[in-house]
């Protein structure tokens, strides 16, 4: 029978691997599923997930151009570079009123300008007559943003840059000499990562199974309900306290124990590990067993 009890402790340990594999897959995929049902349902800018570092070594040139003023309010802040993203807009119209004083002339003269970029024209179809010249405008501008923060979003920076460029034969944007843009007005609203939490937070039922392995290295299945995790109440503190039995033909013990959660801030997962203290069915209080846990969460 002992034999079997151990069987049977293998195989919730070998479900509860298994479950872990696949919940790290889920994951990433549920991740790259929400960026593709952004760009694709909203039309909204073409996005990209990008850890931090990595989205920092990206852009790293910008980043060091950045004002000294910035830069220095980046660092005692301790804000971290989040998000950055560029928009290219064309700008375009006619005006065709305005003021101007005209001399009259026997002759009808046409006159036509163009800037070399091809931004802007004029056309007076005749300029002895007032009030029928066409001024018309062809405008591209990115729009650049950069947006900073500290580790709980409380403290947000966000830059933002104006630059009009121009249309190459190629296809390409490049910065139109000259033209200069600055920022006469902007708002940046935003809330902080912090949600409001209560003492009773930390109160959290839930199933959980697993296996505990004692002094005797003899694996033994366990089964119970978790009560309270710290994790609900301060961030990455994933310890939770839990009451269980361990099942057994001879003296089925009934114990309690920690666990933690050392992945919780990589990864959502189910899985922990822990230590418990138990007594066996018939030695209540008088004998006690120390035991490693490995303690799988069966609700969330």
């Amino acid at each position: 029978m002992i034999e079997k009890i151990k069987t049977i402790a293998i195989i919730i340990m070998a479900i509860a691997i298994i479950t872990f594999v696949y919940e790290l897959f889920l994951q990433k995929n549920n991740h790259e599923q929400q960026v593709i049902e952004l760009n694709t349902k909203l039309s909204i800018s073409s996005s990209t997930l990008l850890e931090t570092q990595a989205l920092a070594d990206k852009y790293r040139r910008e980043l060091d151009n950045l004002p000294p003023p910035v830069i220095k309010i980046i660092k005692e802040k301790e804000l971290a570079f989040k998000s950055r993203d560029k928009s290219t807009f064309a700008v375009s119209g006619a005006a065709t009123t305005g003021t101007q004083e005209a001399t009259s002339t026997e002759k009808v003269t046409k006159y036509t300008w163009t800037d070399n970029l091809g931004r802007f024209s004029l056309l007076d179809v005749d300029i002895s007559t007032p009030n029928n010249e066409t001024f018309t405008y062809n405008q591209h501008f990115t729009i650049k943003g950069m947006v900073f923060k500290n580790k709980d979003g409380t403290v947000q920076l966000r830059r933002v840059e104006l630059a009009e460029v121009y249309k190459g034969p190629d296809g390409t944007f490049s910065p139109v000499k000259g033209s200069s843009t600055a920022l006469v007005d902007s708002k940046f609203e935003y809330e902080s990562d912090i949600i409001s939490k209560s003492i009773w937070d930390i109160w959290h039922p839930r199933a959980i199974v697993g296996v505990g392995v004692g002094a005797d290295l003899s694996p033994k299945p366990i089964v119970g309900a978790e009560l309270a995790n710290l994790g609900n109440y301060i961030n990455y503190a994933n310890v939770g306290v839990n009451l269980h039995v361990k099942p057994d033909w001879e003296a089925t013990q009934i114990g309690t124990g920690i666990t933690y959660n050392p992945l919780k801030p990589l990864i959502d997962t189910n899985l922990s590990l822990g230590i418990s203290l138990s007594t066996p069915s018939n030695n209540l209080a008088k004998q006690w067993n120390l035991s490693v846990d490995a303690v799988f969460y069966l609700t969330n």
